[in-house]
């Protein structure tokens, strides 16, 4: 069974540059692979297997 979920993460990027470092241009990608990392290290992922499939 194949569930879409499609949400939008709004990110101050000097906070973000702050906090976690790196370059302005980065940002988008690095709150992609943050969030994506999350959401594949939920216990709800971890128990059952979810396989995360990016559309980028």
């Amino acid at each position: 069974m194949k569930i879409r979920l499609t949400f939008t993460v709004e990110v101050d990027p000097e906070e973000w540059m702050k906090t976690y470092g790196g370059e302005r241009s980065d940002v988008r990608s690095d709150v992609h692979s943050y969030f994506r990392a999350q959401i594949q290290q939920s216990p709800a992922a971890e128990e059952t297997g979810l396989e995360i499939v990016s559309e980028r």
